[in-house]
């Protein structure tokens, strides 16, 4: 038996070890080259792209499987089992264009519009645990240029859509929050209130909001219950902690050789060479946190609906004068009045301390 075991394990061990080069080509349905196909190593980041023709070149290890994605398509994946090629046939994710997306006039399905218009959902916004929206979008939609102007905490990320249009007026997004032009900043609303947010890019953003619009739009659904739907109480937390890097420095002894060795300057009459070191940084810097409490109850009667959010982030630097402290209440009511009458409101309040 023990025989038998090593024998197993050698081989197991030769197969991981040998790596293949995987050619091929991606095509549609109609047999048309796919060109920017992502063709990755599942689990890994090893990863390529295909060219014009479609096709593709990968070093992989024999037993590997690839994961095949395009926007619009559905992902495959498929066994490598030592071949050195595999061609690909990628289908049309009739669900993906069936989505629903926000546009300046209401909603739409995503193969009906024609503009340009970039969606992120709940799911995606809530991978990165992020006290600041513009953290949550980064790198998550196509063409928005964002950048940190501030260290500082609290302070949201520079966003530009159309570039910089402007020397003097300001060149930010238009900020929409449920259908309603939002006067405040991205940092006072809470990122797990939002439901999915819709960045117009092009000309619709301005057939609604005319110039306002004119450096884009962002447009941001909230929560809201549904409609009969018994009360739901939902509670989120998170924290994460900051340490700081020390910056190397010379100690006095390192410093006193360095300086006998230039021979440039003498020691005055009121310098000592006792060897005494103080770690300025540590007294300076001290370790940094951040932490959120998110609490929200939403539902629904009939022929209305409720939802109600409260939230509180506190984000302390490593600089001990430099902090961040946010609460916001949400909350919304919808009520129908017979089949041709509704009322409700929407609030959003926040108060920001620095």
């Amino acid at each position: 038996m023990l025989s038998v075991a090593f024998v197993l394990c050698a081989f197991t061990f030769s197969a991981m070890a040998q790596n293949i080069t995987v050619k091929g080509i991606v095509k549609d349905a109609n047999g048309q080259s796919v060109i920017g196909a992502s063709v990755l190593q599942k689990g890994t980041l090893n990863g390529s792209t295909t060219d014009v023709d479609g096709a593709f070149q990968l070093l992989v290890p024999s037993n590997a499987t690839l994961q095949v994605s395009f926007i619009g398509y559905k992902t495959v994946e498929l066994a490598v089992n030592n071949r050195s090629t595999i061609n690909i046939t990628l289908e049309e994710d009739s669900e993906l264009l069936e989505e629903t997306v926000v546009i300046g006039y209401g909603t739409a399905k995503k193969s009906d519009v024609t503009g340009s218009i970039s969606s992120v959902n709940q799911e995606t916004l809530r991978q990165i645990p992020a006290g600041d929206i513009t953290y949550a979008l980064q790198g998550r939609v196509a063409g928005m240029e964002m950048r940190q102007t501030s260290s500082s905490p609290g302070a949201s990320m520079r966003i530009r859509i159309r570039g910089n249009r402007s020397l003097s007026a300001s060149n930010d997004p238009l900020i929409v929050l449920d259908g309603i032009p939002f006067s405040g900043s991205l940092s006072d609303i809470n990122t797990d209130d939002v439901k999915s947010i819709d960045v117009l890019k092009d000309a619709s953003s301005t057939a609604i909001y005319g110039s306002r619009g004119a450096n884009g739009v962002i447009m941001i659904t909230t929560e809201r219950g549904n409609q009969g739907a018994p009360a739901r109480v939902t509670f989120s937390s998170y924290a994460s902690y900051k340490q700081w890097l020390p910056y190397p420095f010379m100690n006095t002894e390192e410093y006193t050789t360095m300086r006998d060795m230039a021979g440039k300057y003498a020691d005055a009459a009121d310098e000592h060479r006792d060897l005494y070191d103080t770690d300025w940084q540590a007294i300076y810097y001290e370790p940094g946190y951040s932490v959120q409490n998110n609490l929200s109850v939403t539902g629904g009667t009939n022929g209305g609906n409720y939802s109600l959010g409260l939230s509180y982030y506190k984000d302390e630097s490593n600089i001990p004068t430099e902090g961040f402290d946010r609460v916001t209440v949400r909350a919304s009511l919808d009520q129908s009045i017979g089949k041709y009458f509704k009322i409700g409101f929407s609030t959003n309040m926040g108060k920001n301390k620095n």
